[in-house]
Formats: structure tokens, C-alpha cells, sequence
């Protein structure tokens, strides 16, 4: 009986450079595509559901579809019909800007800064509160 836990995945030292670049899930999703994609018979893409992502990578359907679609914006994965590859040319890209630089704080192939998850969460919350912006603006605190 073989167990899936034996054995290793061999992946490009890119990877701990984007560490601090992408966010948790980001990165989850990125290697779990590099594990079923490369890591895996060197297949170049992979046929992956969401609820592959969900079991496997332990996230909600929600954050999976946003860390697939951050990924894609960033170019560092492609999707066709729910088949998923690794942009080898990005991550090409960054190996080599990576020989001549210490980190990717000034590379500008890649998004650094994550989208505005803020602004997501705050439009979220006041629109599961329904807060209205004037209710609060016209009270006095008395002292």
C-alpha cells in the first residue's frame, strides 16, 4: 500500500521569494498547482476542481476563487476551463531578476502589493451592517 505523505516534490527556490509577497492562500493555492502540476509527473497543467482545492488545501470556495484570481492577475498561473498551469515564463522572469537583486520589493513584472482587501472588507461590512456614514456624524459626545 502506497502512502501519498512518502516521497517529495522538488520545487524552484522562487517559491521562498514570493513567500513574503503573496498572501496565505495565494500561496497555498500556487504550490498546491505546483504539486499536482510539476510535482506530479511533470504534468503541464492539471485538471483541478474546487472542491479538490477546498479538501486539499483547506480554505473555503471563497478564498480559493480569490486566490485563483489574484494568481491570474498577477500572471503567475493560467486557468483554461479549470485547468490549471504555472506561468513559467513569469516565474522564469523572476529567477533572473533574482540573480542580480536581493528580494522583489522593486521588480515590476509582478504586483507587489496585494489588492485592497480593506476596502473589500470594509464595503462588506457596511453593507452586512447597513451603516449609514450620516447617522453618526451629527451626535455630540457630552463630557
Amino acid at each position: 500500500m502506497s502512502n501519498k505523505y512518502r516521497g517529495y516534490t522538488q520545487l524552484p527556490n522562487v517559491y521562498e521569494a514570493l513567500l513574503p509577497i503573496l498572501t496565505g492562500n495565494e500561496f497555498k493555492v500556487l504550490y498546491y498547482i505546483a504539486r499536482k502540476t510539476i510535482g506530479f509527473q511533470n504534468k503541464p497543467s492539471d485538471r483541478i476542481s474546487f472542491s479538490q482545492f477546498q479538501k486539499d488545501v483547506g480554505i473555503s470556495r471563497d478564498s480559493v476563487s480569490r486566490a485563483l484570481s489574484d494568481l491570474q492577475e498577477r500572471n503567475l498561473i493560467y486557468c483554461d476551463s479549470f485547468r490549471y498551469s504555472l506561468n513559467m515564463g513569469t516565474l522564469s522572469n523572476i529567477m533572473d531578476y533574482l540573480e542580480t537583486n536581493d528580494d522583489l520589493s522593486s521588480y515590476s513584472g509582478l504586483k507587489i502589493k496585494p489588492k485592497s482587501y480593506t476596502k473589500r472588507f470594509e464595503n462588506q461590512t457596511k453593507k452586512s451592517l447597513k451603516i449609514k456614514p450620516d447617522r453618526f456624524e451629527n451626535q455630540t459626545r457630552s463630557v
